[in-house]
């Protein structure tokens, strides 16, 4: 039974199913999903039995999509994520009632399952964070160096918002849900979620601490069309 805290209680929701495969509808148990990390740790193996052949798991496991290639992007089934060194695939769900995480660390033979009440919960991403550093440590950032000059003269290319793509674009009146601003100060740094950004190869910035990268795309003209975060996170340039 998954629970809400509405009008200062806890209320029971009732059970949710999305068929929307393949990307969701896992329907399980804790025990359960620690069989299905571990066949998937093991190349399709389980114990004893074989659930899925060792080229179909590996080839799940591939990156067979992504902005840019030093974005983290989405394999079959899971977005990647950097941790350091470490690449993490991980596939997160919500329905009435729950909030969950699956982590999986392929070169430590490793992950965890996190789910908890609350739809609109982190503590799966709290969780996430306070775990890896705990097992594996702080990670290190990338270094940062100092902005370039010579970026003001194109940085009206990325000047503008963007929005995330997963919005109907074709009903009359929807928006996308979330929308970032770009903008560009005076020392040749980009800005964007109110940090500063710094181009460290042409269309690939690093944030001012290190800790994360994002990547934009430009048409045939050279006009800049779209911003990667890493995952799922694909953004539009929207009209001025």
């Amino acid at each position: 039974m998954g629970y809400e805290f509405v009008d200062g209680a806890h209320q029971p929701q009732n059970w949710e199913w999305y068929h929307t495969t393949p990307a969701s509808s896992i329907n399980s148990t804790a025990e359960d999903m620690a069989g299905w990390m571990i066949a998937h740790l093991q190349n399709g193996r389980y114990r004893n039995v074989r659930t899925m052949s060792e080229q179909a798991s590996r080839d799940m496991h591939q990156t067979h999509a992504t902005g840019h290639p030093k974005v983290p992007g989405l394999t079959y089934g899971f977005e990647e994520e950097r941790y350091g060194n470490l690449r993490l695939l991980i596939h997160g769900g919500n329905m009435a009632g729950f909030s969950s995480l699956v982590v999986l660390i392929p070169e430590r033979n490793a992950g965890f399952f996190v789910v908890n009440h609350h739809e609109n919960s982190n503590l799966r991403n709290d969780l996430k964070w306070v775990l890896l550093e705990r097992f594996y440590g702080p990670a290190p950032n990338a270094e940062v160096p100092k902005p370039s000059s010579d970026f003001n003269a194109r940085a009206h290319l990325f000047v503008g918002r963007y929005g995330w793509n997963t919005y109907c674009h074709t009903c009359s009146g929807q928006e996308p849900w979330v929308v970032l601003t770009v903008g560009s100060e005076p020392d040749g740094a980009m800005t964007l979620n109110g940090r500063r950004w710094v181009e460290i190869e042409p269309f690939l910035f690093v944030r001012d601490d290190g800790a994360s990268t994002v990547a934009f795309r430009t048409d045939e003209l050279g006009r800049v069309t779209h911003l990667f975060s890493g995952g799922f996170w694909v953004f539009e340039r929207l009209a001025p």
